[in-house]
């Protein structure tokens, strides 16, 4: 796991992995709905984490790992339940948090102010549209999302003021985000062989048709699930030591990956890696060569194991996405501006129909055409500033968009936008590196 970092670094943090393993590991094994004991535990390993973080980093940067740590526990609740049943998840707390340690940074500047137009009216927007939606509540629990979404790249751009957020520091968190997506897999694997060896179920399974047996972790969804794990695959693959060992880990994460049973994350890290290569043809590298027969090995492993886990004629089974997206846009056309409100329940009660699984028509059906569209500029905004700064971000961030076509609300994933945090972080840190080369020029002319 420590392709990035010193070794002297990785005998460091061991003890914080293995904590993060542990906390992994009674969510996972929690039969009681909204456990106390749960919550007691968690409570005690995250203030291990920070204790052990906290005087050396600083608080802020404390908060940071603690907030990427908590992601995959992040769709059940602080006592291990559902996070529909009690909306207060660590991500949550921990963003709040963060938001509240870093209300001073966020000011304007010339780097920021088109990032902060762009939040300002989605908040105004997005107040609105929740305030007149069909059910309040639950338009509420969207519109979260969308505030921790819209938030924290802004803080990652707006954090270069700080000491802490240095480039070993960036790397670090990269780090951490590799290795819960590995984690993550491997507790995937572990809940498969505990299922089929020993027959023990634990987590969510769900059978799903003869073919299908979906393994999902402390995850609802699978796509979510699939989605994230390959997040961390395409951050790992662009490690600047590509060795066996990362080969073996990538080998892993996609065996899981298929164990899950769906297809998204995977297809949409093809689909990123082929739009990369062509994009890097005209770079005569060695390795962007060696990414085509790459993409055709992992291509042809894709439809040969997904084939055998559900069968050929379901993996290229479309999943009613179509009708859906051709329904929802009846109703874009009937409310083009508005939209028909916020609120993934309202949305069924509204239509009768599943969120789409497409973010563009999804925003466009549930916010209309001037909320999207400010949306999306805030997307491309961050993904061109990931390829301004030629960040091993950018392959992650286009898989996980790229996936965002294909399931339905990826706004809401976790890892979206702690992705963009990250670019942001790098971004504010180029800037700041700018400034003080600029200061050292000036100062040298005096």
């Amino acid at each position: 796991m420590s392709y990035i970092l010193s070794k002297s670094t990785t005998r460091e943090n061991k003890h914080e992995n293995l904590l993060t393993i542990f906390l992994y590991t009674i969510y996972f094994f929690n039969y009681i709905k909204n456990n106390p004991l749960v919550f007691v535990i968690s409570l005690c390993l995250f203030g291990v984490i920070w204790m052990r973080n906290s005087k050396g980093n600083g608080a802020l940067l404390t908060t940071l790992k603690l907030l990427i740590i908590s992601l995959p526990i992040s769709f059940l609740n602080i006592f291990g339940g559902q996070y529909g049943e009690i909306p207060i998840s660590w991500f949550n707390l921990f963003f709040i948090i963060l938001l509240v340690m870093t209300l001073k940074y966020l000011i304007i500047s010339k780097y920021s102010r088109s990032l902060l137009f762009c939040v300002i009216c989605l908040i105004v927007l997005g107040s609105v549209l929740t305030y007149f939606s069909h059910n309040l509540i639950d338009a509420a629990k969207q519109f979260l999302n969308i505030l921790i979404f819209v938030f924290l790249p802004l803080i990652g751009y707006q954090l270069y003021k700080t000491k802490y957020i240095t480039e070993t520091e960036i790397i670090k968190l990269k780090q951490i985000y590799i290795n819960i997506t590995i984690v993550t897999a491997v507790f995937i694997l572990f809940q498969y062989a505990l299922h089929r060896v020993l027959g023990f179920q634990t987590g969510n399974i769900d059978f799903m048709g003869t073919y299908r047996i979906a393994y999902g972790f402390v995850f609802n969804d699978y796509s979510f699930l699939s989605l994230f794990i390959v997040s961390g695959m395409a951050l790992l693959y662009k490690s600047k030591k590509f060795n066996t060992s990362q080969l073996l880990l990538l080998s892993l994460m996609f065996a899981a990956c298929v164990i899950s049973s769906a297809r998204t994350g995977i297809i949409a890290l093809i689909l990123a890696l082929v739009l990369e290569a062509l994009l890097s043809l005209t770079k005569i590298k060695i390795r962007s060569v060696l990414k085509l027969p790459f993409i055709a090995i992992l291509s042809i492993a894709t439809v040969y194991f997904f084939s055998a886990i559900r069968g050929t004629e379901e993996f290229l089974n479309d999943s009613g996405r179509i009708d859906g997206y051709l329904q929802a846009m009846e109703y874009f056309y009937s409310f083009p501006i508005t939209g028909i409100g916020l609120g993934v329940r309202s949305y069924k009660d509204l239509t009768g129909l599943a969120i789409p699984h497409n973010i563009i028509i999804q925003y466009l059906v549930q916010t209309g055409i001037i909320f999207t569209v400010i949306l999306i500029f805030f997307i491309l905004k961050i993904f061109r500033d990931s390829i301004k700064i030629n960040s091993n971000l950018t392959l992650p961030l286009l898989t996980i968009l790229l996936g965002g076509l294909f399931i339905p609300d990826i706004i809401n994933s976790r890892y979206l936008p702690i992705i963009g945090m990250l670019i942001g972080l790098e971004r504010g840190l180029t800037i700041r590196k700018l400034g003080e080369k600029y200061e050292n020029i000036t100062s040298t002319y005096k």
